[in-house]
């Protein structure tokens, strides 16, 4: 019993880990291009 629950939780820290590290390199790429629409060094002071 113990050891199923370490490894239930193993499991979703590993998933969480994941996700964020998905959601991280989607983010990062989304602000790659959008960094590359907006040259202008002023917008992207307005947009923060």
């Amino acid at each position: 019993m113990l050891i199923s629950r370490l490894v239930e939780n193993l499991v979703k820290s590993v998933i969480y880990c994941v996700g964020i590290y998905a959601i991280v390199k989607w983010v990062l790429s989304r602000y790659k291009v959008s960094k590359k629409d907006f040259t202008t060094p002023t917008h992207i002071d307005h947009s923060l």
